[in-house]
């Protein structure tokens, strides 16, 4: 009788415990228990099935991407997002919130599961969001699945577009100046070096000859704001271009890069409408060397930067390659015996020397590496090339990287053998980078110190061209060393499988 009383007494205390009102509940990060159920997106990490699931979120027909996630019962629908990987990757909020970093947003019904995305961009990396939408209203939504950064591999989801078939090079473009440049175009079916696809692939009339009907010329997102004169926006071609073979453009800007694309309006869905796409760099008269003041500043938020006395760089260089004041080929400074640091990551799209100035000694430049999270160097790296924006094609010309007179360290990176060796390099590139010709990488008179996984390394399946590169006079020492393991590179790392990659250094 006693354990009976017993019993009955724990099923009240329980029975107290769970009466509370749902909506009175809030957890410590501030939501109501009383939201949707949060949905994911249908992929190994919570299916546990692979490619054996057949409902898995994947790319289809090279560009098209089927998305499939859990319903939710008795929800008001799923709003999605799209955006590109690069935007998004940090897993912030407030980048996933930009309408400049969306490119698609929609509201489903609450018994739809499943969202076809067609004709999207080739060889295109996309990240998706999702959640389910409450009957109540929007403080009763659910949390996002799909903000989480690039470490948490569950919560997200990131899907990338097959490579586009082989594509005539029908457009050719040369004598470039300050303000001009020649396209010369080329439509002989005869002479393209076909592959045994171009016919399936692209119009060639009776003549022989490809279809095409505009040439388009637009900045490029390395410099959105440099202008188009109107007419070259969007030109038809004419007989007369066709029989002279050639159009000169004229009215551009000096030291911007334009993207230039022949289409055929005949074919529905742009990405198979063009052709091969050019990116050019104007011309421009570099001016004097630039010199970079050291300035530590006391207030500065990245962790080691006053402790090290150094001065912010990478914002600086990464301005450089948007700012159309500056010609390729700026000559940078720094001054000897300081110290600077990079706090993210910089992209080398135009070509630049950074050097320190002569006859006051050695600068040093931190690849970051002044302070720890969980014990991991906090590193940065330069990176060739950059991640292609929306709609973008082609690839990035070079005309010279130089570095002279730098000590470059990561001074808290661990070796192997020291613990969890560091992932750094001096220069990487991204999985998803724009393709690269780089006509001189110099480096001369510098030391490198604690570059742990790999010194030079390229990846990812566009074309990667190095016409010159160039070491003289360097110090290597504290590096890592190659890992048969896999977890160092070689010191010059190309990217992997011969026959289905493109680097040539």
């Amino acid at each position: 009788m006693k354990n009976k009383l017993s019993y009955i007494l724990i099923l009240l205390m329980s029975a107290s415990i769970f009466s509370c009102k749902d909506d009175e509940v809030v957890s410590s990060d501030g939501y109501s228990s009383d939201r949707e159920f949060m949905t994911m997106f249908r992929k190994d990490d919570n299916t546990g099935k692979g490619d054996s699931d057949p409902y898995r979120c994947q790319a289809i027909n090279l560009n098209d991407i089927q998305l499939y996630w859990y319903g939710v019962k008795d929800c008001a629908g799923y709003e999605v997002k799209m955006a590109l990987q690069p935007n998004v990757s940090s897993g912030l909020a407030q980048d996933w919130e930009n309408p400049d970093y969306i490119l698609f947003d929609t509201i489903v019904g609450p018994d739809v599961t499943d969202l076809l995305i067609k004709d999207l961009q080739y060889s295109t990396d996309y990240r998706f969001a999702i959640r389910t939408l409450s009957k109540k209203g929007e403080a009763y939504h659910s949390k996002w699945y799909g903000y989480g950064n690039g470490r948490q591999w569950a919560d997200y989801l990131g899907i990338t577009t097959g490579d586009r078939y082989n594509v005539p090079e029908v457009i050719v473009v040369n004598q470039v100046t300050k303000t001009t440049f020649r396209i010369n175009i080329d439509r002989a079916y005869a002479t393209s070096g076909d592959d045994g696809t171009f016919k399936t692939n692209f119009e060639v009339d009776e003549n022989g000859d490809f279809v095409m009907h505009v040439i388009t010329i637009e900045a490029s997102p390395t410099n959105p704001q440099a202008t188009v004169p109107e007419k070259w926006q969007k030109y038809s071609l004419t007989s007369a271009d066709f029989q002279r073979g050639y159009i000169d453009i004229d009215g551009l800007q000096e030291n911007s890069v334009y993207v230039i694309n022949a289409e055929n309006k005949n074919i529905p869905v742009r990405w198979d409408a063009i052709y091969n796409t050019c990116v050019i760099r104007m011309d421009g008269d570099p001016g004097d060397p630039i010199l970079i003041k050291h300035f530590c500043d006391p207030n500065d938020t990245i962790a080691g930067a006053t402790t090290y006395n150094a001065s912010r760089l990478d914002t600086i260089l990464s301005n450089y390659n948007s700012d159309a004041s500056l010609a390729e080929g700026t000559i940078f400074e720094l001054e000897g015996g300081k110290t600077y640091y990079l706090a993210n990551n910089v992209s080398l799209c135009k070509g630049l020397t950074l050097r320190t100035k002569a006859g006051t000694g050695r600068a040093k430049v931190l690849m970051n590496g002044m302070s720890t999270v969980n014990g991991a160097a906090q590193t940065m790296n330069f990176m060739f090339g950059r991640q292609p924006q929306s709609g973008e094609l082609g690839g990035i010309n070079i005309k010279s990287l130089i570095f002279e007179d730098i000590d470059f360290d990561c001074p808290l990176a661990k070796n192997y053998g020291d613990g969890s060796a560091t992932g750094n390099y001096f220069i990487n590139m991204y999985s998803n980078g724009m393709a690269v010709t780089l006509q001189s990488f110099e480096l001369k008179n510098c030391t490198f110190q604690r570059m742990i996984r790999g010194f030079v390394r390229v990846q990812g399946t566009n074309r990667k061209n190095f016409e010159k590169f160039i070491v003289e006079n360097c110090l290597f020492y504290n590096c890592g060393y190659y890992d048969n393991k896999g977890r160092g590179f070689a010191w010059i790392c190309g990217d992997g499988t011969p026959g289905k990659r493109k680097s040539k250094i």
